[in-house]
């Protein structure tokens, strides 16, 4: 059977489609592969993500504990030095009213 030129046209534009065709599964089968890629980036980095927030929530947490104890620490002091103070002040107090006595006395 002999090829008119009208069956060659139609061949030659049937073997474009098939080329475009292909050529678009190509690009989607490159896309399908990237999109999966990144996917599994995406999931990675959430991973990360998730691991450095416990990390800094356990290094709060860790802080939050120091400080308390510090706090703690500062209210010791500061209860001991306030009884210190009131004793000087009762000495002082009594001592002076010592003294006024002697004086009112001799």
């Amino acid at each position: 059977m002999n090829q008119t030129s009208l069956d060659k046209q139609s061949g030659d534009a049937e073997d474009d489609h098939l080329a475009r065709i292909v050529r678009l599964e190509t690009n989607m089968e490159n896309v399908a592969s990237i999109l999966l890629q990144l996917q599994r980036r995406e999931e990675e980095h959430f991973h990360y993500t998730l691991a450095e927030l416990t990390r800094l929530r356990d290094r709060i947490d860790s802080s939050r504990d120091r400080m308390d104890h510090l706090h703690q620490i500062a209210m010791d002091k500061i209860d001991r030095n306030t009884y210190w103070i009131i004793g000087l002040m009762f000495a002082h107090i009594t001592a002076t009213v010592g003294i006024l006595v002697r004086l009112m006395i001799s």
